[in-house]
């Protein structure tokens, strides 16, 4: 484990439940911008970890002395995603993100897949058409990108 002179570094790895116990938490500036460490218990033994802006978001809904559960999940493009849960008692919001696609009612999305098409077809070249498989295909990518920009949606929940 790396260590930043005092405790031994927490590297918390991909795809692995880190059962841990928040000691205590400091918030500090550097050149490089703000940072926020916490030292934790996991398996009796002290460490430290400097949280990652997300990461501090989920935690600062803790207290000192409050066991949680970390979970650090990859993505696509090499990006991760923090999973935070602590006992019942402790979590009182959602630890999922809420689809911003629930706000969006039926009418409203086939609306909003309408000028999503129109724009789509309008960036086509006109020697494109009559259209063929590969130029149909490109014109459903294309649509399916916009509509993802429009509703901030996950590409998973399309379907055409």
């Amino acid at each position: 484990m790396p260590e930043n002179g005092k405790v031994p570094l927490l590297d918390i790895q991909y795809n692995v439940d880190y059962d841990l116990e928040i000691v205590s938490q400091k918030d500090g500036k550097s050149t490089y911008g703000p940072w926020h460490f916490y030292q934790l218990m996991f398996q009796g033994k002290k460490f430290g970890h400097f949280a990652q802006p997300v990461l501090h978001e989920k935690l600062k809904e803790f207290s000192m002395g409050d066991r949680v559960i970390i979970q650090k999940q990859q993505t696509e493009n090499d990006g991760c995603y923090w999973i935070v849960n602590g006992s019942d008692s402790q979590l009182e919001k959602p630890t999922q993100p809420i689809s911003k696609q629930s706000t969006w009612d039926e009418r409203t999305h086939d609306i909003n897949r309408q000028v999503c098409l129109k724009v789509a077809v309008m960036s086509f070249p006109s020697t494109d058409r009559p259209w063929s498989s590969e130029a149909v295909t490109e014109l459903r990518r294309r649509t399916d990108n916009l509509l993802v920009v429009l509703e901030e949606v996950d590409d998973a929940s399309l379907s055409f």
